[in-house]
């Protein structure tokens, strides 16, 4: 089962397509500067890696939710493994390959695709070699917590299970992840015979408070009429803040974000040509058919003027000076892991983005291979027509499922609910 040898022509590959669509982006403009920034940072986290690896330095791999803070005290460079392998195999168009390698080691096609993914890139060999591994559960995700034992055994390098406890805000949960971030600390130290280092750490933190003001400063902004901030951004955002958080650069990419989207707001510029639908769009469109965001826009006329898993974050009351305490915390406080929460904590936190957004219906963007997600669908359809009287397509997509047929068929799912929306509109006036 042990990749013996690596191949690092994909991954060369995958930076080359990245400045190609960057130059691309840029020469078929307009161009917005979060979008340049969000291709630039990309480009240099795979240089980043790859830099590493010609110099025999250590670098990490890890899940999402493990905080991206811990590995800039560290000094070391580190990738978030659902986002970096799922790009590769959609800069490849290696689906075929890559689930196919996943399959012939017994990683069944009814498993979530962000998990299927990182494996049968590892099984090809087309990574290079991590010092380790870092991984959790999402609180209840069984796939995320079983994807990097075989990952780790692929490479044969060694994994670090953090263990997110469900009760996580309580204050008996927060010490419970400080003692894991310990646990997280040691099992770096030991893996690139350095010390953390703790200014730089605090440093970071800081960092990440101010790039959760700007979140919040968008957030608001996305509710404006018309809304002056693209589909695709939310995405862009949610990448750039696991991959970034504690960075400079990924602070700089939030301020770039924000002012342009304020510039627009301000001249009563909006995003979307002919803005007809204000729509919320609840967990994670298919992250390789972009183009039916810009699709939505540009002849649906959709403004996505709620996205509450990416920019609607808790109180934020991080202490520098407690680092580890402080990314226990973060857990409560970031949307996204609400989902793998306590149910009443997701669902008031999208009925409240409803009403404040005054958004018209819901896209629930339904991941078919996750349980949990399917077990929401209907209670998160439910809830919205309640409490807030809107209606919710539940859109069911892989989330890096290439087919064309699935992307036809789910367009027009959306048309015929815009189609009602539009009826139900007219007869109201």
């Amino acid at each position: 089962m042990n990749v013996t040898q690596i191949d690092m022509t994909g991954y060369d590959k995958c930076i080359a397509a990245l400045e190609k669509i960057k130059e691309h982006r840029m020469s078929t403009g307009p161009i917005v500067k979060g979008e340049e920034l969000y291709y630039t940072l990309l480009i240099q986290l795979f240089r980043e890696v790859r830099q590493a690896w010609d110099e025999g330095k250590p670098f990490f791999l890890y899940e999402m939710s493990i905080p991206n803070e811990l590995f800039v005290g560290m000094g070391v460079p580190a990738m978030e493994y659902d986002m970096i392998c799922g790009s590769m195999t959609t800069l490849l168009r290696a689906h075929e390959a890559v689930y196919g390698a996943a399959l012939k080691i017994g990683v069944r096609e009814e498993i979530c695709s962000a998990q299927r993914t990182p494996i049968g890139i590892l099984a090809k060999g087309w990574f290079p070699k991590p010092a380790g591994i870092v991984y959790t559960n999402l609180d209840q995700c069984d796939n995320c917590a079983q994807s990097a034992n075989i990952m780790g055994q692929l490479y044969d390098v060694p994994t670090y299970f953090l263990n997110r406890p469900f009760r996580w805000w309580s204050e008996r949960g927060v010490q419970m992840m400080v003692g894991e971030f310990e646990d997280a600390v040691a099992f770096l130290e030991e893996r690139t015979g350095r010390k953390m280092d703790w200014n730089k750490l605090k440093e970071a933190i800081e960092i990440s408070v101010e790039q959760v003001k700007i979140i919040r400063e968008i957030h608001k902004l996305l509710m404006v009429k018309p809304c002056p901030v693209r589909a695709r951004a939310a995405s862009f955002a949610h990448w750039i803040k696991w991959s970034f958080a504690g960075r400079q650069e990924g602070l700089d990419y939030f301020r770039a974000f924000r002012d342009e989207v304020k510039a627009l707001a301000d001249k009563g510029l909006g995003a979307v040509p002919n803005e007809r639908f204000r729509l919320m769009s609840l967990f994670t469109p298919p992250q390789n058919q972009m183009k039916m965001l810009d699709w939505l826009e540009h002849d649906k006329g959709v403004a996505l003027v709620s996205e509450p898993y990416y920019f609607r974050v808790g109180p934020w009351d991080m202490d520098p000076s407690k680092p580890l305490e402080s990314l226990s915390r973060q857990y409560y406080h970031e949307s996204y892991y609400r989902f793998y929460s306590q149910m009443e904590e997701y669902l008031d936190m999208i009925v409240q983005d409803a009403k404040e957004s005054g958004a018209q219906a819901a896209l629930n963007w339904f991941n078919s291979k996750c349980r949990m997600g399917g077990a929401m669908s209907k209670i998160v359809k439910d809830t919205l027509a309640d409490k807030v009287g809107i209606p919710t397509l539940t859109v069911d997509v892989d989330l890096l499922d290439p087919s064309p047929a699935s992307e036809k068929r789910t367009k027009e799912r959306i048309e015929g609910f815009l189609e009602s929306l539009f009826t139900d509109n007219v007869a109201a006036a």
